[in-house]
């Protein structure tokens, strides 16, 4: 791990400490964010939109885990 990376990571855990609401909101935020892209990247791909909501679940390995 370089020394930027590091330091943003204890950037981040700074402020998640702080505000934790805050950092939950903008995790959540960012999962669906990447589970949409999924969603669609699936869907062009020719599967049904509730078909590719669930392979893009599958994939993320489940959101309430992360």
């Amino acid at each position: 791990m370089g020394i930027q990376q590091w330091f943003y990571s204890l950037l981040m855990r700074l402020r998640s400490f702080l505000r934790p609401s805050q950092a939950d909101q903008e995790l959540r935020d960012e999962l669906r964010e990447h589970l949409d892209q999924q969603i669609e990247a699936n869907v062009a791909q020719g599967m049904s939109h509730e078909e590719a909501r669930y392979a893009a679940l599958c994939a993320l390995g489940g959101i309430t885990q992360i």
